[in-house]
């Protein structure tokens, strides 16, 4: 996850900020192809995205954000509808007075996988790092592998920390809550999945639909 403040200059102050021990060939190319690094570049128009751009509940929450701290939003929509503009236009709006960070999804199933085999990371720290921000947002959800009950646990407790500590989460994904159920289930074991969509229906809801952005 990377903390959001001023746009990098270039590709080279970016090489240094977030290299992540790919050759500098595969970071380029990953950067250049998604937009994406594994410690999680923002999207190449994160930093054009304008909340006059957006449907007007982005505004709203951004307005909301700043007054108090809004438990979260789920942004769904089809792929290309805007969800993740939407969600950085809302970072770019409050990064004045609030922390920000931006994350996707596979990132955070990443950063806890890490855990396995790296002895200076844990998973208290994973838990740390993304609950630390006082508006993240989640991109993506859904998308990741989840590959152990362990994994997604620690998925929970990211998102379940974060509510308890009346900090913001803003949740982007192509899924309804039934395909986010099945998605999440592990191994038959429904139960930490249910726990987490249960904590997104603290959260304020809107779809996005129309036309694909990207087609554009």
């Amino acid at each position: 996850m990377q903390t959001i403040s001023k746009p990098p200059v270039s590709i080279e102050e970016l090489w240094e900020m977030n290299s992540c021990g790919y050759t500098r060939e595969t970071w380029v190319e990953m950067h250049r192809r998604k937009g994406y690094t594994l410690d999680n570049v923002p999207p190449r128009d994160f930093y054009a995205a304008e909340l006059c751009a957006c449907l007007p509940v982005a505004a709203s929450f951004a307005s909301k954000i700043r007054a108090s701290s809004p438990s979260g939003l789920l942004l769904s929509g089809k792929a290309g509808r805007g969800k993740t503009y939407s969600a950085c236009a809302i970072l770019r709006a409050v990064a004045d007075c609030k922390s920000v960070g931006l994350a996707t999804d596979a990132e955070l199933v990443r950063a806890a996988k890490a855990t396995f085999n790296d002895r200076n990371a844990s998973e208290s720290q994973v838990i740390q790092r993304y609950t630390l921000p006082s508006v993240l947002v989640l991109d993506d959800f859904g998308k990741a592998a989840y590959s152990s009950d362990w994994v997604l646990q620690l998925v929970f407790s990211v998102i379940d920390g974060r509510l308890r500590q009346g900090r913001t989460t803003i949740v982007t994904t192509q899924y309804d809550s039934a395909e986010l159920l099945r998605k999440l289930t592990v191994n038959g074991d429904s139960a930490t999945a249910e726990a987490i969509l249960s904590r997104f229906r603290t959260y304020e809801k809107a779809r996005l639909d129309g036309k694909d952005r990207r087609a554009a």
